[in-house]
């Protein structure tokens, strides 16, 4: 028999002494031949005791003295160790065998994007949706909701390429073809919202829902009179704004298109005015037409009548929040001014055609939904049970909404008079809310008092969530006269404001008295980011206001105030600052700016500044 050779192991150590992951080529090989030599050892001490004795007392006796071990035989707890290092090594040599054939693929060919498995492939698709492009800049992104401005447009053109490329491809960036859904008052839409959810890839990227709550008012659908009055400055404006830009094939065209906008709104402001249809042809034409949309307008009043009412708007949203679970944000809109304005050639080759077919025309430029404020003019009242049936649709499909975003035009009415019940399933519906925004972009109609108190306990219910991390709230929808104020600012006070994640809070439009807007701070968290915009206190000063917002602030360079007013601020606009010292003090941008744009009241709060501008007397000049 061969003499045992020396296992090159470490003294009293293992195979494993000494490993180096940068080297795993030679480690494999060095365990392969240590496995190799312990191998064969364990072999022949195996083939000399074929009957279990490994004696320790000395060397065998039928084995010849010459052909002994060097080091003698191998102890009973020797060979024991020596197979269960073998056992380790075993393990050891799998692994680098494993580890060297991933290390060693590049090797044998070169890799592209397709060796790329299917998770970094969709986080490489997101980055690319993410990033910024021009042509893209009227996709709505829902974080820049706040400002209203796409600041960070998402380049769904290359995700549309991508589709195109492969069906790998394909399959790994169909989810990000879209991430929003709109959804208008009418069936259509409901229709592609069905079919949106259950695709079966496209429906897995959806995130958020805008619900578009423009509306056909029921006025307006019972009288064409009410029709013909909405439709004369629509086109009015058509002839002298719209249509003089449109880059027809010849002057003719334009020219004869604006002659006829003008016939028909003249002979509806006769028929507005008289009450009797005009009798020369041209006045045929013109109500023909006007027929023809107040038809259509009818029409879908009652779509809308039914869809609303009836609650199957809601139950179709549901259905579709259950097949799509990551859909979790929700914004109800009558502001769809985001769409660019259409200026397209195939749009001009219709309107062509238009001149031939006059109800056509009348039909596609004046059956529009209308706004809620619209409802001062006398379009009847608009579905406001939109803003908490919505919200009960997800809660009832079992999403919770994070994300929950208001931006409306005021009507007179909300008449969100909830029940103690309603009032529950808002609750349990707002019960994960992370981020809420309320936006009003027009003026406050006077209201009834009650219907002021019954928003702002919606609105409580909204901003109360234990979930909150982001609020921002402007009021002038809401109030418009002291009493609207005394609720909105005592509904206010009752909030805990103690959500513990709670980081931005942003306040706009805004009457309040000095130990009310104290009352409101004192209740926040260090260190937030706070957004005061157009507050105007109406005891108290702003000078002590900046003292305890300080307090809070300093430190968080993204906090900011701009356009308050009080006792103190007027005094200093009249007295003491000129319009440019008025600027610098409280004015600059309220949204995102550099900090050096900063004016010096959000300097002082964020700490940048040591000294109060207003204790100063409105100094810029300040010392250490």
């Amino acid at each position: 028999m061969e003499p045992t050779q020396e296992l090159p192991l470490s003294s009293g150590g293992t195979a494993l002494d000494d490993f180096d992951h940068h080297t795993i080529f030679e480690q494999l090989i060095n365990v392969e031949k240590t496995h190799q030599l312990i191998h064969e050892a364990t072999g022949r001490e195996i083939q000399r005791a074929p009957d279990g004795d490994l004696s320790t007392t000395g060397p065998r006796a039928d084995v010849e003295p010459a052909r002994a071990q060097p080091h003698g035989p191998i102890a009973t707890d020797q060979f024991s160790k020596l197979t269960t290092g073998l056992s380790k090594l075993e393990e050891v040599r799998l692994a680098l065998r494993k580890a060297f054939s991933a290390r060693a693929r590049p090797l044998i060919r070169n890799l592209n994007i397709m060796d790329l498995p299917d998770e970094l492939l969709r986080q490489i698709f997101a980055l690319v949706r993410s990033t910024p492009t021009v042509d893209n800049r009227y996709y709505y992104h829902w974080d820049s909701f706040y400002s209203d401005y796409e600041k960070h447009s998402s380049d769904f053109k290359s995700i549309e390429n991508a589709r195109l490329s492969c069906r790998r491809f394909c399959d790994t960036s169909s989810h990000l073809l879209l991430n929003r859904i709109d959804v208008h008052l009418n069936l259509s839409s409901l229709a592609h919202l069905d079919e949106v959810s259950r695709h079966p890839t496209i429906s897995k990227g959806i995130r958020s829902l805008r619900v578009i709550a423009k509306y056909y008012g029921s006025a307006i659908a019972d009288d064409i009179s009410l029709f013909a009055s909405k439709c004369i400055p629509l086109f009015r404006s058509r002839q002298s704004i719209w249509y003089p830009r449109v880059d027809f094939d010849s002057k003719e065209q334009a020219v004869q298109l604006m002659d006829k906008a003008r016939d028909f709104a003249a002979a509806w402001a006769s028929f507005v005015d008289t009450h009797q249809e005009p009798t020369d042809e041209k006045g045929r034409l013109a109500m023909e037409a006007l027929r023809q949309g107040h038809a259509r307008y009818r029409q879908l009043h009652r779509e809308q009548e039914h869809l609303v009412e009836d609650g199957a708007l809601f139950q179709a949203i549901s259905a579709a929040a259950a097949r799509m679970p990551k859909m979790d944000r929700l914004l109800i809109t009558d502001d769809d001014y985001m769409y660019p304005p259409l200026r397209k050639r195939e749009q001009i080759h219709a309107w062509k055609e238009m001149l031939d077919t006059p109800g056509l025309w009348v039909t596609e430029e004046t059956v529009v939904p209308a706004i809620w404020q619209d409802e001062q003019l006398g379009n009847g009242h608009p579905p406001t049970s939109l803003l908490y049936e919505l919200p009960f649709a997800f809660h009832r499909a079992g999403t919770s909404l994070t994300h929950f975003k208001i931006k409306l035009s005021p009507p007179l009415r909300f008449h969100l008079d909830l029940d103690k019940e309603q009032n529950s399933e808002l609750k349990s519906a707002m019960g994960n809310l992370r981020d809420f925004s309320l936006m009003c972009y027009h003026t406050c109609p006077r209201r009834d008092l009650q219907d002021t108190t019954n928003a702002m306990d919606f609105l409580a219910i909204c901003m109360d969530s234990q979930k909150a991390e982001r609020l921002h709230c402007s009021f002038s929808g809401i109030g418009k006269d002291r009493d609207d104020w005394e609720v909105i600012v005592s509904t206010l006070s009752r909030l805990r404001w103690s959500s513990p994640g709670l980081r931005y809070l942003s306040l706009c439009e805004l009457d309040i008295h000095l130990h009310e807007l104290l009352k409101v701070i004192d209740r926040l968290k260090p260190k937030i980011t706070l957004h005061l915009y157009r507050i105007d206190l109406l005891s108290g000063t702003w000078t002590e206001a900046l003292d305890a917002i300080r307090l809070k602030c300093a430190g968080n360079l993204d906090s900011r105030i701009s356009r308050i007013s009080g006792v103190d601020i007027r005094f200093l606009a009249r007295e003491v600052w000129t319009y440019e010292e008025w600027e610098d003090m409280i004015d600059l941008p309220y949204d995102d700016y550099d900090i050096d744009q900063a004016n010096e009241v959000t300097r002082y709060i964020t700490g940048l500044r040591p000294d109060n501008p207003l204790r100063a007397g409105g100094s810029k000049v300040t010392t250490e």
